[in-house]
Order: structure tokens, then C-alpha cells, then sequence
């Protein structure tokens, strides 16, 4: 029996376990803060709660469409973070109870790499060496720091320090317009604050398909009043009268009650493994197809290995190198086929190629777009906003990318990750029939516009 120890127990450390433990492995699992990494405790679980709490707020605007009176009085803040609390602790548990109903033996500590085949785990003053035949490093990533004057003072908020947070402030800047920005100045907009981004580059969400960023900064600045300063560089931060000053550029000077710190993350080499000899590109661990490091028996997964950050990425990656390091190297990873979700108001969803993308690859193009104001489902819900965007090769029509922005972009995205990942054409559309009247349907018709064979439009 192999004994695997998997250091790192987030969506990829855990899944990683439970499948190395199904296969038939002696599993160990090594983590340091909480089973279930930043995803359940401190990121995609709580900013999901709070997106549901700000959807809810959205309904008062749009009560009066259906004949409705609806008066939210107030956010109960503490009560939230209450709730939250207990949702984050129900799941925690239900991970633990699967990883311990399939004999993964959990340590609580850090874990440090001693040799190829050892490691030390230390928790406070107890040390313990183990030995594995195999090992699969999942430790996760940390914030970036923001290196200017004043970066480093006490109470700049991570994401952490927000979803920990007892009370809300009446105002604050984020800096960094990427996922985790965005996202956060939808919901904080929603729950009434006076929300500032700042963003270095000229427009916020790098990597995303460019008529949805246009959409999304469109609905920040004007819907919404997000105070947006982009392709502007914050110089310093500094603190007084109970108030953060940012100085922008050379000229401009905001004052807001907290500031929240959004410019990435960076890979969290906690286990030594840089120092044991594994090779590194930058600050992430240089892996074959099958997700094994430089050193045969140590596999990398999630955050740790490598863009993208995403959970699901992780988990997926988890599995493989399970399977890989208890069974030999059979499985290997292509991460053009991870799905891409962004819970802004409306939500994004993308997969594969964007339009940019797939021009400077080369390939000769056609695309189909198809608007969610003609679906019936989308003027039923008086959310007629957005569109899905379809990317295809012009010769074989095969489907490169799809791009949604819309109400439910997140649960369309499954569909076509599908589409995209098996490399489906435009043609393998005629086949299948989407139930009506839903948001999904307007895949289909999408993908046909493609050819310019729609049936509704």
C-alpha cells in the first residue's frame, strides 16, 4: 500500500486525499490553518453568501416592475457574518467527516520538506518526522504585497480581513481591478458603501473578453457609482484624522474608511520544497504533464503550481495527480479547458479562447453572438441584460471559446465548458434540443448564429 501525504488541505489538498484514499492509498493530510483552505473559509463560500445578499437588495429596484412593494430597511451585518459563519463551519465539518469516512488521517501543523521522501511536521512546540513513498503539494497562495509608501501599515484589508470584519465601513478603496476587486465593488456597492477601485492598467478583469469589460466598467461608473480610476497608479497610502489617504498619481487624493488590498496572489512555498532541490519557474514549481514537480514522487497542484486560481481548477488537478502518483503517470492536464466564472452583477462566464486570444494564435475566425434580451426566460425575470459570445474556427466551425455575460452566466458556463473541451462544432448543435423558456437556450442559438443559422432570431 502506497502511503501518500498530501500537504495542503484546500478544494485541491482535499480532493487529492479522498481520491489517492479511494484508489486504495494510506493517506495523510497536512494542514496548517482549516481543512478546506481559503475557498470555504475565507473566499469563494463567504463572497458567494454576500453576492446572494446583494442579488437580494437588487430586488427591491426591481420590485415595482412586478407590481410590488418591497422595502429593505436595513443590513444586519452581524446577523450576516453570523450566518456566514455557520454555513463555513457546516461545510468544514462535511469535508472532514468525508476525508475521515475514507481513512485520510488529518494532521494539524506545518509540514517542512527533510529529504525526497521525509517531511517534519511542526505544531507548536511538537515536532514529528514521516516518511511517504509520495507526496502532492497543495499549500495554496498568499496576498501580494503592495510595495508603495504606507503598504505595508496596519489595517489595509485582504479578503480575509473583509469577510472577517465586525462591521462595515461607510466608504473604501480597492486596489486592484482583477476578479477578487470586482467582484468585491459589486457587492460592497450593493450593501450601500461608497466603493473606489483602483486599477494600474487601463481597464479592470485582464484576460477577459474586452466587450464584457467595456459592459461591466460601463455598469460600475454609471449604474451603480463606483468611483473608477483606471490606468491610474496609486503612489502612497497614508493615515490620519480615522481616515486612509491614497495619493493617485501626481494630483489626485482620495479619503476612505478602510482599503481593501486586491492585486493577486502569489504561490505559498511553505513546505521548503524550493530549497530541496525542485525546480522553479519564478515563484511556481516547474511541472510535467502529469503534475509531477523536478523530483519524481512530489506532485504540485492548485494555487501553488500555477494560474489559474480557481478552485475547481485545483480539485481537477487534485484528482490527476492522485491518480498519477498511486497508479503511474496516465493522465494529463490542459487548463484551456478551465471554466472562468466572475460573480459581478450581471455574472460572467467564459471558457477557452477569447477573441483576442484566438487571433494572435492565428486562427481565422467567425463569431456568434446572441443577445439574452431575446429570450423569453431573461424578459420574464425583467433581467435582459447581457449576451453569449461564441468563438469558432472559420474552416471546421469547431468552438474555441464562449464568452456570457448575463444573469446565470455561472450555470450556462457548464454547458459550454462541455462544448469547448470536447472540441464540439457548430454543426454537433443541430442535435441537441435545450429546454425552453430557460437563460441556456440561448447557447444553442449562439453557437448557430456562428453559421447564421439561428432558429429564433
Amino acid at each position: 500500500m502506497k502511503r501518500i501525504i498530501v500537504i495542503g488541505g484546500g478544494p485541491g489538498g482535499y480532493t487529492a486525499a479522498l481520491k489517492a484514499a479511494k484508489l486504495g492509498a494510506q493517506v495523510m493530510l497536512v494542514e496548517r490553518e482549516e481543512i478546506g483552505g481559503l475557498c470555504t473559509n475565507w473566499g469563494c463560500i463567504p463572497t458567494k453568501i454576500y453576492k446572494n445578499v446583494a442579488h437580494i437588495i437588487e430586488l427591491e429596484r426591481l420590485a415595482p416592475t412586478f407590481g410590488l412593494e418591497l422595502t429593505i430597511k436595513k443590513l444586519d451585518f452581524h446577523h450576516l457574518q453570523a450566518f456566514k459563519d455557520r454555513i463555513v463551519d457546516q461545510l468544514r465539518r462535511g469535508i472532514k467527516v468525508l476525508l475521515e469516512k475514507n481513512g485520510v488521517n488529518i494532521v494539524k501543523g506545518q509540514a517542512r520538506f527533510l529529504s525526497e521522501n521525509k517531511i517534519e511536521i511542526e505544531n507548536g512546540e511538537e515536532r514529528i518526522e514521516v516518511e511517504g513513498d509520495g507526496f502532492i503539494v497543495a499549500t495554496g497562495s498568499v496576498p501580494k504585497e503592495l510595495n508603495i509608501p504606507g503598504g505595508a501599515m496596519d489595517g489595509l484589508w485582504t479578503s480575509r480581513e473583509l469577510v472577517e470584519a465586525e462591521d462595515l465601513p461607510q466608504s473604501i478603496a480597492i486596489i486592484g481591478g482583477g476578479v477578487v476587486g470586482i467582484e468585491f465593488a459589486f457587492i460592497l456597492a450593493a450593501f450601500g458603501l461608497e466603493v473606489s477601485v483602483i486599477e494600474l492598467l487601463p481597464h479592470i478583469l485582464p484576460g477577459v473578453d474586452t466587450e464584457i469589460v467595456e459592459y461591466l466598467e460601463n455598469t460600475l461608473a454609471r449604474k451603480i457609482g463606483v468611483n473608477l480610476y483606471l490606468g491610474r497608479r496609486l503612489e502612497s497610502i497614508t493615515y490620519s484624522d480615522d481616515k486612509f489617504h491614497l495619493y493617485i498619481g501626481k494630483s489626485e487624493t482620495i479619503s476612505v474608511d478602510r482599503v481593501l488590498v486586491a492585486i493577486g496572489r502569489e504561490p505559498a512555498d511553505t513546505t521548503g520544497l524550493y530549497a530541496l532541490g525542485a525546480k522553479f519557474k519564478g515563484r511556481h514549481p516547474v511541472r510535467d504533464e502529469f503534475l509531477k514537480t523536478s523530483i519524481p514522487n512530489i506532485y504540485a497542484i492548485g494555487d501553488f503550481a500555477g494560474e489559474p486560481l480557481l478552485a475547481h481548477k485545483a480539485s481537477f488537478e487534485g484528482e490527476i495527480a492522485a491518480l498519477n502518483l498511486v497508479e503511474g503517470d496516465k493522465v494529463t492536464f490542459k487548463v484551456e479547458h478551465i471554466p472562468k466564472a466572475i460573480f459581478s452583477t450581471p455574472e460572467v462566464g467564459s471558457v477557452g479562447l477569447n477573441e483576442d486570444e484566438a487571433r494572435e494564435r492565428g486562427y481565422d475566425i467567425k463569431i456568434g453572438r446572441f443577445q439574452f434580451s431575446a429570450l423569453g426566460r431573461a424578459s420574464a425575470n425583467a433581467r435582459r441584460e447581457g449576451f453569449i459570445k461564441v468563438i469558432a474556427e472559420v474552416k471546421s466551425e469547431k468552438l474555441l471559446g464562449i464568452h456570457i455575460l448575463g444573469e446565470g452566466a455561472s450555470e450556462i458556463l457548464a454547458a459550454a465548458t462541455v462544448a469547448v473541451a470536447k472540441g464540439l462544432t457548430v454543426k454537433d448543435f443541430n442535435d441537441f434540443v435545450f429546454s425552453h423558456p430557460t437563460l441556456s437556450e440561448g447557447l444553442r442559438e449562439a453557437v448557430l448564429l456562428v453559421s447564421g443559422e439561428p432558429v429564433v432570431v
